[in-house]
């Protein structure tokens, strides 16, 4: 059985991985919290080559495989797997990964465009590669 610390930490992970459920739910208008979810499908780096249509699909699936990347991670530390580690730090560097990729370009409102989300994801990284 996990500790009270692994417990909260496993949480935490799993709240960051439904977060991203959420963001790529409401990118595609299944559900949402509303309109600061939504992003604006630009990409400072694809928008050249690729339609919106297509940026937004893409990045649905590689933030939900992000999203399950971190739940899979916080399972897999509640029940203390020793995978936990390698996909919680994938599913970080993927998430930062997309978030500096389908950055508008703008600097206006970074926290809705993903900075926020990048910090977390450096605190994640920073805490699973720790030494133990």
């Amino acid at each position: 059985m996990a500790s009270i610390a692994h417990s909260l930490v496993a949480a935490l992970l799993g709240a960051h991985g439904w977060v991203h459920f959420v963001y790529v739910a409401s990118n595609q208008g299944w559900f949402g919290p509303g309109d600061g979810w939504v992003w604006n499908g630009r990409s400072w780096l694809l928008s050249r080559f690729l339609p919106e249509r297509v940026i937004i699909s893409l990045a649905s699936v590689f933030f939900g495989l992000a999203g399950f990347g971190f739940i899979a991670g916080a399972v897999g530390l509640f029940f203390a797997f020793q995978w936990w580690r390698p996909v919680t730090v994938v599913a970080a560097l993927l998430s930062t990964l997309l978030y500096i990729m389908l950055w508008d370009g703008r600097f206006a409102d970074m926290p809705a465009k993903g900075a926020l989300g990048v910090l977390i994801n450096l605190v994640v990284i920073g805490w699973v590669v720790r030494p133990i």
